[in-house]
């Protein structure tokens, strides 16, 4: 993944019923690609059979200060190809896994706002859908 997109969410009431927020568009190293943590599960389901369960896994209630205005939480990322590998590892110990953890530098993320159209499958991907302009954060 080399993108990701996220809607800040206005904490007054009043602004939630009144504002459509604009997306922002998040990028490590400039667009380079990166990986998200995450855990991945199938569990036994009664009358379905079994069940796959993915989740993402965020830093411990941490957000740096790019993405901290926008959320109170931040996925792990994993902007190196060493710390994915780190990662699916199966040898990796809880404590080693637990290392990688950490919010990534805020030196190293950048926002900016993204065109409302992101949230639209009829649109097509491409640059058009970034609003030209100032970084948001980084």
């Amino acid at each position: 993944m080399s993108d990701n997109y996220e809607w800040p969410k206005p904490e007054d009431e009043d602004a939630k019923r009144k504002l459509r927020p604009a997306p922002l568009h998040f990028q490590v190293d400039g667009g380079r690609g990166f990986c998200f943590a995450g855990l991945w599960t199938t569990a036994p389901h009664v009358q379905d059979g079994p069940v796959a369960s993915a989740t993402i896994i965020t830093c411990d209630g941490r957000a740096n200060r790019v993405v901290g205005p926008v959320h109170d939480r931040m996925p792990v990322i994993l902007p190196d190809p060493e710390l994915w590998r780190a990662w699916l590892d199966p040898s990796i110990s809880p404590a080693e896994a637990l290392s990688l953890c950490e919010p990534v530098a805020a030196e190293r993320l950048s926002a900016r706002l993204a065109n409302r159209a992101v949230n639209s499958v009829r649109s097509p991907e491409g640059p058009e859908l970034l609003v030209a302009g100032t970084p948001a954060a980084g």
